[in-house]
């Protein structure tokens, strides 16, 4: 599997999260699809730090 395709690290729903919350005083359990995650921007934007000199959006004090 390449990381792009529109499927990539999509996670099954037995790992979604699960919303419980209150409104209108009606209780409301459902849940919630997981976001598709990948690292390869992380990578990306570490990569044009160092090559290209851009600052990098996330500090390590962050």
């Amino acid at each position: 599997m390449k990381p792009t395709t529109l499927d990539w690290y999509t996670k099954p729903e037995s790992k979604y999260g699960l919303l419980h919350t209150e409104k209108d005083t009606k209780v409301i359990r459902e849940k919630v699809k997981s976001s598709q995650e990948s690292y390869l921007g992380d990578y990306d934007a570490v990569y044009k730090s160092i090559v290209d000199k851009q600052p990098i959006a996330v500090t390590g004090e962050d």
